[in-house]
């Protein structure tokens, strides 16, 4: 994965879809839409095909990215323990988390940020509304997600982290436990 030092890692047990691990898509269109828009997926709906994608090693994104930009990660969260969860958000500028799991009532918008202020990786979970409450999830089960970024002017940063089981605080979710949206067998089809 270019710029990540992070790997991937492929599963062809089943050759007709192997499975990705490692990674997660980061589509970025350059326009934003317009400001105090409520419904933020509903704009990527409209904005059509992204500008450009990558693939990220980990759930943070790169900082200082550029100016009037909107972006989208998304992928599946994979647990490699199961227990009970909660997520956090870090970034600048209007930031959301969704999550998708059948455990979860059908479509959970589950943490925002709206500042003009520097919210680093730092000061995950510092505020309230940058906290989900907490999911019980199951290792190995793939749970779908979005993270949402509109960019402006100044500065950019977002970061995805989460409370496990067994971790000691928050942690950003590293590329071992994310499944990219699309692979390299979809992408060339």
């Amino acid at each position: 994965i270019p710029g990540s030092g992070g790997g991937v890692s492929v599963d062809f047990s089943d050759g007709a879809n192997p499975s990705v691990t490692g990674a997660v898509t980061r589509e970025v269109w350059l326009q934003t839409p317009a400001a105090g828009t409520s419904d933020l997926r509903a704009f990527f709906i409209s904005a059509g095909s992204s500008n450009g994608s990558e693939w990220l090693g980990s759930l943070k994104g790169p900082s200082n990215y550029g100016e009037d930009f909107s972006a989208r990660l998304s992928g599946d969260i994979i647990p490699k323990e199961s227990g009970s969860f909660t997520f956090h958000i870090a970034g600048r500028g209007v930031c959301e988390l969704h999550l998708n799991a059948a455990e979860i009532d059908s479509e959970d918008h589950v943490a925002t940020i709206d500042e003009e202020a520097w919210n680093h990786v730092a000061n995950l979970g510092e505020a309230s509304s940058q906290s989900s409450s907490t999911f019980n999830l199951t290792a190995g089960t793939r749970y779908y997600f979005e993270v949402l970024q509109v960019a402006r002017q100044g500065d950019d940063h977002i970061a995805i982290g989460w409370d496990t089981p067994s971790s000691s605080g928050i942690e950003v979710i590293p590329g071992d436990s994310l499944s990219p949206l699309e692979t390299f067998t979809s992408s060339n089809a």
